[in-house]
């Protein structure tokens, strides 16, 4: 994967990681009932971490290590 989407990935998934700590900085202690069914965003989140899963073996240079780790 060349350096432009290793940069891309990691910035998209570090956002999305900073809005789910957002999201449960905001929501801690309020909530009263856990959701156990399969929603939209549990199912990409899946396909993510199988394609994460994918390509951590072919790995080449340092922004694909860090892209891995933030996908993570």
């Amino acid at each position: 994967m060349d350096a432009t989407m290793n940069i891309v990935l990691t910035i998209m998934f570090g956002g999305l990681g900073l809005y789910m700590v957002y999201s449960w900085w905001k929501t801690r202690g309020r909530i009263l009932y856990k959701d156990r069914l399969w929603n939209t965003s549990r199912i990409l989140f899946a396909i993510c971490l199988v394609l994460l899963a994918l390509t951590a073996f072919a790995y080449t240079s340092v922004t694909d290590v860090i892209r891995l780790i933030i996908m993570m």
